[in-house]
């Protein structure tokens, strides 16, 4: 004979299990919020930004090793190296009137020259370049 076992819902299991979803929760966004944040920084001055990127563009400070993604209109700094990667497009604008277009596969280094002038070391990929000069020649 088979003896019938009725279990009841207790208080405290639908409690347990609401802590454990809020929790769930909290700690999803704040993974959302980790991965879409963007680092400014207060040390060093401005040289243009990033206005447009469609898939994944990233970017390392010269003085950290961890690779970070750019968001929209993301301040850009002397030092940086920008990424794109496969089928990835950006657009850059300098505080000069230079404006950048990057397209997949292309890495990009933005580093002060010695004349003053802004030096780009470009590994792979393609780039458009559009200055504000009237004859085509280019500072950078």
């Amino acid at each position: 004979m088979k003896k019938k076992t009725k279990s009841k819902l207790h208080l405290s299991d639908v409690f347990l299990v609401l802590i454990c979803l809020s929790a769930a929760l909290f700690f999803l966004h704040l993974f959302y919020k980790d991965l879409y944040s963007y680092t400014t920084r207060s040390d060093k001055k401005p040289i243009g930004k990033i206005s447009y990127t469609y898939r994944t563009t990233q970017r390392k400070f010269d003085d950290r090793v961890v690779w970070e993604r750019i968001a929209q209109n993301a301040r850009l700094y002397e030092g940086d190296t920008i990424s794109t990667a496969e089928g990835a497009e950006a657009s850059v604008f300098f505080d000069d009137g230079t404006s950048l277009n990057l397209y997949g596969d292309t890495m990009l280094r933005l580093v002060r020259g010695s004349d003053g002038g802004l030096k780009l070391s470009i590994s792979g990929g393609d780039i458009q370049v559009d200055t504000k000069e009237s004859d085509g020649s280019a500072a950078i």
